[in-house]
């Protein structure tokens, strides 16, 4: 399995090429986000392909980037959901699945009653310090997390833990963390 780590600002890019406002800076950062690639040379992959399908009007836009720029913020703390507790926000569990006789949580970012960004956290990669993996966007229509945005990502989340020991992670492209 191989993951890329993300920015702030390349995120920001996916819906407004340029966009620099509210950038944190990386070295108050104390998780990763990261993005599951199938291989290193790909820039394409299942988030930046829902984040092209599902934010796709002026108020998802704004969505979005409420959403990653709260998550930037509160990864500053070691306690991200606690950080985000009270905020515009709200980080909260989307599905509850069982792998190894043990319960697993795919979590959300909930701007809105609509739009969604689901990732999974994950503390013990090895060598690695802890990171938030992005798994999709999407807008929902109804309540409940649809099986058309809970099953792909509990299948990576699967993925991630089977794998988390032999995860690679790529070198960046571009040197865009200052």
């Amino acid at each position: 399995m191989k993951a890329r780590t993300i920015t702030q600002e390349q995120l920001y890019a996916l819906i407004t090429p340029g966009y620099k406002e509210g950038l944190v800076p990386t070295e108050r950062l104390k998780w990763d986000i990261a993005v599951i690639v199938p291989d290193c040379s790909s820039e394409k992959n299942r988030f930046t392909r829902s984040v092209a399908h599902y934010v796709d009007d002026r108020k998802k836009k704004a969505s979005f980037l409420q959403s990653i720029g709260l998550l930037f913020e509160a990864i500053q703390d070691e306690n991200y959901q606690a950080a985000l507790n009270g905020s515009a926000v709200a980080c909260k569990s989307a599905r509850t699945f069982k792998y190894n006789n043990t319960n697993y949580k795919l979590w959300e970012l909930k701007p809105n009653n609509k739009d969604r960004i689901y990732f999974y956290p994950v503390t013990d990669i090895p060598g690695r310090r802890k990171t938030i993996v992005l798994l999709m966007a999407y807008h929902k229509k109804d309540e409940n997390t649809p099986s058309e945005a809970g099953d792909p990502c509990e299948e990576e989340i699967r993925s991630i833990l089977k794998l988390k020991s032999k995860i690679e992670f790529c070198e960046e492209k571009n040197d865009s963390k200052k």
